[in-house]
């Protein structure tokens, strides 16, 4: 039997700074997956869109083991045979997020019985499988269209449920990762791809230069600063009175700014709090790099800011990190508290549990979605909030 070697979570979030790479460029998806096939020991890696040719405009297929050969073959007779994909589906696996074993998709004797073992997989050397579906960004909300799999040597031994959960982690980075894609690839087919992100959002959004410098907003981020006094701009640039939040401000507008054009390996997000005098609940400002290709008026465009005033937005649940995370009803109200903008303690009151209780709750919730503090948890839950 192969020996499969331990997996290092180092090695799993270097792999995930390399998945947030490839958004803005396919050719780096092959690398992706020749890193996830090291990582599991496997013999052949794809990443795919099933029922797509791999001609089709926008189709990903991605890999470095398989030669177009093999691909076009499995394309043109055996998808139709494959018997790990055709069981998924009709046991309900096909769902985003969902990770899987060829072994709980069919058992071991009949696989090998099957003609898409002895007349495909084992031509090119494979047995098991280990995969995951996720959604691309195109299509209904939740439908997946790409599987990326890992696939065991013949003499390999079958994964485990500890692959399994090393697999997971690395599975909403790709969901997020191929989103992005298809919002780039929908930008890059209009012209004007500036103007159109800020009228394809339905909150608050401006445009900065690296230095803080903002270029444009939308009318709903005119209303914004029209409205409140909080955040204002003075020569063009953002300013507070409390001089803990600017500095906030200004450091998360430098760290995203140089995320965005290469000099991180991850583009980062940020988010700042800022008081709201009129409300318990303060207003959340996230910070997302834009990359270049994006920038088509040359404004040197690095940071696009969104505000989500808790008073004048319509209401955002948890549902779709919930389901995915598998999170109790009492940590999902509790991620819905939150991003709606109440603090941990106002969180605690309106739910009717102690202090003590919800930072428990917290923790377990952070456990769950891998994420280490209220601003990234932030950032997951708005990534997959209804718009």
């Amino acid at each position: 039997m192969q020996y499969r070697r331990t997996i290092s979570m180092k090695s799993v979030h270097k792999i995930i700074e390399k998945i947030y790479e490839a958004s803005t460029d396919d050719g780096l998806w092959p690398g992706v997956m020749q890193d996830v096939r090291h990582l599991f020991n496997g013999a052949r890696c794809l990443m795919f869109t099933p029922h797509v040719a791999p001609t089709a405009n926008n189709s990903l297929w991605a890999s470095l083991d398989l030669s177009a050969n093999d691909l076009k073959e499995y394309v043109e007779y055996y998808h139709t045979r494959d018997l790990w994909s055709l069981n998924a589906e009709t046991m309900g696996y096909i769902r985003s997020g969902t990770c899987f074993i060829g072994q709980e998709l069919i058992d071991d004797k009949l696989f090998e019985e099957s003609e898409y073992f002895n007349d495909y997989t084992r031509y090119i050397e494979v047995k098991n499988l280990i995969a995951s579906t996720v959604h691309d960004g195109t299509g209904r909300s939740g439908v997946p269209r790409v599987m990326m799999s890992v696939y065991g040597g013949l003499q390999s031994d079958a994964y485990t449920n500890k692959d399994l959960l090393a697999y997971q982690r690395l599975v909403p980075h790709v969901q997020n990762s191929l989103v992005l894609r298809q919002k780039f690839i929908s930008l890059q087919s209009h012209e004007r791809t500036i103007d159109r992100l800020l009228d394809s959002q339905p909150r608050p959004v401006l445009i900065l230069k690296s230095g803080g410098t903002v270029v444009k907003v939308n009318e709903e981020a005119e209303d914004f600063l029209r409205r409140q006094s909080v955040l204002n701009l003075r020569s063009g640039q953002l300013r507070v009175e409390d001089s803990k939040t600017q500095r906030e401000i200004d450091r998360a507008i430098w760290t995203t700014a140089n995320s965005s054009r290469g000099n991180e390996a991850e583009p980062r997000s940020s988010c700042v709090q800022m008081s709201n005098p009129a409300s318990t609940r303060p207003y959340n400002l996230t910070f997302y790099p834009i990359p270049s290709l994006l920038d088509d008026a040359g404004l040197d465009a690095r940071v696009l800011l969104e505000i989500l005033d808790p008073n004048h937005s319509s209401f955002l649940d948890a549902s779709v990190v919930s389901a995915f995370y598998d999170l109790t009803n009492a940590e999902r109200a509790l991620c819905e508290s939150l991003l709606a903008g109440y603090s941990l303690i106002s969180a605690a009151c309106r739910l009717g549990i102690t202090e003590g209780t919800a930072r428990q709750r917290l923790k377990l919730i952070f456990r769950k979605t891998d994420t280490r503090s209220q601003p990234d948890l932030i950032r997951l839950l708005m990534t997959y909030s209804p718009r």
